[in-house]
């Protein structure tokens, strides 16, 4: 699973994921020259708790430093440590950004038509959820 975090009112979406970010504050944090992929991989897997953080393929290069692969960067910022607070499950970005968007309806009008996608969007997840029970309790 996957969560979305940092919405952006202009574009009307999410502009990460909580790991993407946590890997890219990362960076920020210790530049490339000071970390092995290994380390990197623990610690950003240690920071990313809405998800569960992987590794696959070869691990023969765990060992090398960060720059081999991205450059040298050794200019630091701080590092953010806090799960970002808008972070949302991937499967309900939809309902997250129909949110935001009533949120930050400019008119009434403009509120009431988020509004009602909303409920339809809740509609059609529980028609889902149905559906999917149905199968199910046919199968058992």
């Amino acid at each position: 699973s996957s969560y979305a975090c940092y919405y952006d009112s202009k574009l009307q979406t999410y502009l990460g994921d909580v790991y993407s970010v946590k890997w890219m504050e990362n960076v920020d944090a210790v530049g490339t020259s000071s970390e092995t992929l290994e380390q990197q991989y623990k610690i950003v897997k240690n920071e990313t708790t809405t998800s569960h953080v992987m590794q696959y393929g070869t691990k023969s290069f765990v060992s090398e430093k960060l720059d081999v692969f991205m450059g040298t960067k050794n200019e630091t910022k701080k590092y953010k440590t806090e799960v970002p607070l808008d972070a949302v499950p991937s499967g309900d970005v939809p309902v997250g950004i129909l949110m935001h968007k009533i949120f930050d309806s400019p008119t009434e009008w403009a509120k009431r038509e988020h509004e009602q996608a909303l409920v339809k969007e809740l509609q059609f997840r529980e028609e889902i959820r149905q559906t999917v029970e149905r199968i199910v309790t046919g199968v058992v």
